[in-house]
């Protein structure tokens, strides 16, 4: 999975009309864990994440 991901990259720089891709990518990366963040601000940890229940085997 991480070497397509690498390969993507590679082939995107190559091309002038597509490496505007690679520069807006950590922008856009960077403001959705900032909004995930936010999203989260204010819960307490309970909410936030529910208990898994365990059931003794």
């Amino acid at each position: 999975m991480l070497a397509f991901l690498a390969l993507v990259v590679v082939l995107l720089a190559f091309d002038a009309e597509t490496r505007i891709a690679l520069y807006i990518t950590p922008v856009l990366a960077l403001a959705a864990f900032l909004g995930y963040l936010a999203s989260r601000r204010g819960r307490p940890a309970a909410e936030a994440a529910p208990a898994v229940e365990r059931t003794p085997r």
